[in-house]
């Protein structure tokens, strides 16, 4: 693929510095400043920061930082141009491109524009930045630690206001006057118990592959005091979509090993031990999932119904949709139902029609794509790097948190939106800056042994 799939601007880039990569629309920018401003407008995206500190949100600094961000990506000294072997930067720019030009075309063009468009530009400058910014193993591993340290504490805080203030957040409805208390995010995180259960899969395999994997003992004691808040704060959601995700979670990292007897054993005592903790409430919920006996089936056959009533208004405008950020108006409208689609697929087919869809799930294709040639440049690199090598241990790990990951975003959006969320962009973008990075590992020549410097002597 050729780089000119970029807007022009984006092309621009100061010349790649000894040691970076090569790769996807990848700049070589030698100030940390744009990087820098990236992490931070992460911080502020993921933990709310405008609506704890009033002062800051007066500023509307998300705002500030994307246009901030833009500005110096624009600005920076244009160099030569790098291949870009990913597609995924292409077809985001196509899916793009069609949202724009279909906009005449849609039931409701003007919500489109004054609504939709905003929110899904917010999130797909995370891929762009990503894509831009994260050009080295250092950044990259500095990005990862920001995201999913976020992520972590987004998890840690509700669990902690529970376990000290007997927090919950929300409740769910069991019927005749029954309600079930479910955990939600914290009170300055706006995210309700499916939400906070998708946070916290998110985090879990980057927990398991790169903090549990470590060498050190301590870390890994902490990684595993870790994992079990999550998977406890995960039990308080009542989120049923969140514990079909980490069945996902549990049978990727099984297939992918190769000690799958012992990790089937540690699923297996995690299990037994998640049940142990549930209220028979939080039992009765779970078991809804198979059992249509249970108190909680009827919100189980109640979802069900509402997928079929998403499939019907999909079918009302099926070639280029109602419009981009609609499906809660056109549910709203066609069927009586005040609620955006809860069904990341369906949201496609109601919003972009068949069109757009096929090019977004071409979009989602090209994350494997990405993926499958890391795996590649993971082999040749293996050739070249010891087994224990930190940067090949890393890549590694990286690279199988990232398709577990994956793995499980595609069956937990069965039973979320996510066509205008920044987490399908940002996980795009991870996976063209690995497959960039790697490559530029196999093709630079390798170091002779005689070639490396010694360690400094300390007098």
């Amino acid at each position: 693929m050729s780089n000119t799939s970029l807007p022009r601007p984006l092309r621009q880039r100061m010349a790649p510095s000894a040691g970076r990569a090569v790769g996807d629309a990848a700049p070589a920018i030698s100030p940390a400043l744009p990087f820098r401003l990236y992490m931070l407008l992460i911080l502020m995206t993921l933990l709310n920061i405008p609506s704890r500190i009033a002062v800051i949100g007066m500023i509307r600094p998300t705002l500030v930082l994307v246009g901030l961000i833009t500005m110096l990506i624009l600005t920076a000294r244009p160099g030569p141009e790098p291949k870009d072997p990913s597609s995924s930067t292409r077809i985001l720019n196509t899916l793009i491109a069609y949202i724009v030009l279909s906009v005449p075309f849609v039931e409701w063009p003007g919500s489109v524009v004054k609504h939709g468009l905003d929110v899904f530009i917010k999130a797909v400058v995370f891929f762009y930045f990503t894509v831009q910014l994260v050009d080295t193993l250092p950044r990259l591993r500095t990005f990862v630690i920001v995201v999913f340290g976020c992520q972590v504490l987004r998890v840690l805080e509700p669990l902690f206001l529970h376990l000290t203030t007997g927090y919950w957040g929300s409740y769910a409805d069991m019927g005749d006057g029954y309600v079930l208390e479910r955990l939600a995010g914290a009170p300055n995180d706006i995210v309700n118990p499916n939400g906070l259960a998708f946070v916290i899969l998110t985090a879990v395999p980057f927990l398991y592959y790169l903090i549990g994997g470590s060498k050190r003992k301590l870390v890994r004691l902490a990684s595993v005091g870790l994992l079990v808040a999550l998977l406890y704060a995960l039990v308080l959601t009542g989120s049923r979509s969140g514990m079909v995700g980490l069945l996902v979670i549990a049978a990727a990292i099984i297939f992918r090993s190769k000690h799958r007897t012992a990790i089937l054993l540690m699923a297996a005592v995690s299990a037994v031990l998640l049940v142990g903790v549930m209220t028979p409430d939080m039992k009765d919920r779970y078991l809804s999932l198979i059992d249509d006996g249970t108190r909680n089936a009827a919100t189980t056959h109640g979802r069900l119904k509402h997928m079929m009533d998403e499939v019907r208004v999909a079918t009302r405008h099926p070639l280029v949709g109602h419009g981009l950020g609609t499906s809660q108006e056109a549910l709203s409208n066609e069927v009586g139902r005040y609620q955006p689609s809860h069904n990341l697929y369906l949201e496609a087919i109601i919003e972009l029609g068949l069109i757009g869809t096929v090019i977004y799930l071409r979009f989602l294709g090209s994350i494997f794509g990405n993926l499958r040639q890391v795996r590649g440049s993971l082999a040749s690199l293996g050739s070249r790097l010891a087994e224990d090598d930190e940067k090949r241990l890393f890549y590694e790990r990286c690279t199988g948190a990232t398709l577990v990951l994956v793995v499980m975003c595609l069956v937990f959006s069965i039973a979320s939106y996510g066509l205008s969320e920044f987490y399908w962009y940002l996980i795009a973008g991870l996976s063209v800056v690995l497959r960039r990075l790697l490559m530029a590992e196999v093709e630079s020549p390798p170091v002779a042994a005689s070639d490396q410097a010694l360690p400094e002597r300390r007098a």
